[in-house]
């Protein structure tokens, strides 16, 4: 059975996963309290970054961080349009890269048309406990119409498993080809995945072969392309991350990994880390160091979609040249 021992970008970037809040309209089921709670920007934890720390964040990345290099930055929460600077940070950052927002869908059409600048990208996650299908029907013909690659992350959740598949059905025909069924973990304990039975698992798979075979190629390019290389020396393109949860296929433990000089998590906390896994602290958004080594991972599992597409290796066998 083939083995990945290395997964590979194919471009010189910079990674940013920026939790630009710790609050959210939402409260769901299987998110963390620190994801919702404002706490940090309540004042009940120190830390939230300041507007004038944001700006300072993004004329140093900018100016010293990128050095030339193409931004792909990510900006979630809790929920990152309700954050007041948003709109200034797309606007100032959008020249140097790509920015996708991970949102939960539930701003106005007549919100996004009043932003001077859209972002490149928009994941909206599906929750099947809040969301409203009519808004997300209407933003995410919206976005297709302007041109934005879309993504639906629809949370697969066992406890709400029929409002899951309603979600789905009642979805436009034509934003179905978009969504890709997201297996759930635990966020707060080991990162270990829900269980699920043989009929949902199967479910989400024709989700996935649907979305596989009849999402329009030209608008699915929200990363740069990376490359999985196995130990029988083949190697193909990792089109979707979420797969390599299906499969199992995402456990580097031990592996060699770029977090941290290529891909950094930027936390409402106000600290830098390497890796949304946060392998090590890198020190506060507007003074923090880059790694200039790979790190070794410690971690059971890598789970997020930046953090699996950054450049690591099995040091086990010979790198791909």
């Amino acid at each position: 059975m083939q083995q990945i021992i290395e997964i590979k970008n194919s471009t010189d970037h910079f990674f940013i996963y920026w939790q630009l809040t710790d609050f959210c309209n939402f409260k769901c089921n299987y998110c963390p309290k620190f994801l919702n709670s404002g706490d940090f920007a309540k004042n009940i934890k120190p830390g939230f970054p300041t507007d004038q720390e944001i700006t300072d964040f993004c004329k140093n990345l900018v100016h010293e961080h990128l050095q030339g290099r193409e931004l792909f930055l990510v900006l979630s929460g809790g929920e990152p349009t309700l954050h007041p600077l948003f709109p200034k940070i797309v606007n100032e950052l959008k020249p140097y890269g790509r920015i996708t927002v991970v949102t939960n869908g539930s701003r106005s059409k007549e919100w996004w048309q009043g932003l001077d600048s859209l972002p490149h990208d928009v994941n909206i996650s599906l929750h099947p406990e809040f969301t409203k299908i009519d808004k997300i029907n209407e933003n995410g013909l919206y976005f297709l119409e302007n041109n934005l690659a879309l993504q639906f992350n629809l949370s697969c959740d066992p406890t709400f498993w029929d409002n899951t598949v309603s979600l789905y059905n009642d979805l436009d025909d034509s934003l179905k080809p978009f969504v890709i069924p997201k297996i759930l973990n635990h966020l707060s304990g080991d990162r270990s995945n829900y269980q699920y039975t043989a009929e949902q698992t199967a479910w989400m798979a024709s989700v996935q072969k649907f979305s596989a075979e009849n999402r329009p190629r030209k608008l699915d390019n929200t990363f740069p392309v990376t490359m999985m290389y196995y130990d029988d020396g083949t190697s193909k393109i990792l089109n979707n991350v979420y797969q390599l949860m299906i499969n199992n296929n995402h456990i580097y433990t031990n592996w060699k990994c770029s977090a941290g000089s290529t891909g950094i998590n930027v936390n409402f906390s106000g600290q830098v880390f390497a890796g949304i896994c946060k392998q090590q602290s890198l020190g506060r958004l507007d003074q923090f160091k880059l790694l200039t080594e790979f790190v070794d991972c410690n971690k059971e599992a890598c789970v997020c979609p930046s953090d699996l597409r950054l450049t690591k290796y099995n040091p086990s066998f010979p790198r791909s040249q």
